[in-house]
């Protein structure tokens, strides 16, 4: 079967991955009110659920001469918002019997922390493995923003795939919230909104010449300066 010429906006999907105990049948790309065994303001809260059909990847990860295709799926508790999104996974379906055939569904493989599920986006479908880059959530990540990636590979061996290989990227080192300092080429101070600061202006110094531009909340200072001489931003607060 050519996994191209399917009308996968269409198609019935596996309920396993949302939790249902039957096919999930879209409508559009999408299925809404999906019963399932999911736990969310309620007990076996029903889920919303959204393949993302213009992102399928495909390739030949079997060999066999046929492109296998990675299809995106989201599921949500019904009418929530992004703090009710229970599980993210990417569906592999396999075409060689002549309908397309759950393969396998990658799911993430770092920890989950946030209230969101981590996500997951197929870069590579080759022979014998798919690629993924994972976006996570690291302790205190709002929803919106997961600041954690990693890359991801499940190798295709006796007809099944399994996860072989996790490489995550470093971690970015915080800047010190004790003081901002800035490296200039020409230049021992730089103006930041009509304050006047110096590369060894402390955080206090600078927060108290500033008391009407920045808004203070539960996260520290809310504006930031640039440098000038690297483009680079510094944060007014831990």
């Amino acid at each position: 079967m050519d996994l191209h010429a399917l009308d996968w906006a269409s198609f019935a999907i596996p309920g396993s991955l949302c939790r249902s105990d039957k096919p999930i049948r879209l409508h559009d790309g999408t299925a809404i009110n999906v019963p399932s065994d999911f736990d969310g303001p309620e007990e076996n809260m029903a889920q919303d659920v959204r393949a993302s059909t213009d992102k399928i990847v495909y390739g030949d990860v079997t060999g066999d001469g046929r492109d296998e295709a990675a299809l995106p799926v989201l599921c949500a508790n019904h009418d929530s918002t992004a703090a009710g999104q229970t599980a993210m996974g990417i569906m592999v379906f396999d075409g060689s019997s002549g309908q397309a055939a759950l393969l396998a569904t990658l799911t993430s493989r770092q920890p989950r922390v946030g209230e969101p599920p981590n996500f997951l986006a197929v870069t590579e479908m080759s022979a014998g493995k798919v690629t993924a880059v994972e976006t996570y959530y690291r302790q205190d990540d709002p929803n919106c923003c997961p600041s954690g990636h990693a890359t991801e590979t499940w190798s295709y061996r006796n007809g099944t795939l399994t996860a072989s290989h996790t490489q995550a990227a470093p971690v970015a080192k915080p800047s010190s919230s004790a003081q901002v300092t800035a490296s200039r080429p020409k230049s021992n101070s730089t103006v930041f909104r009509g304050a006047t600061i110096s590369p060894r202006t402390s955080l206090t110094a600078m927060q108290s010449s500033l008391p009407d531009k920045c808004q203070h909340d539960d996260k520290g200072w809310g504006c930031a300066c640039q440098d000038p001489s690297d483009g680079s931003t510094h944060r007014l607060g831990a």
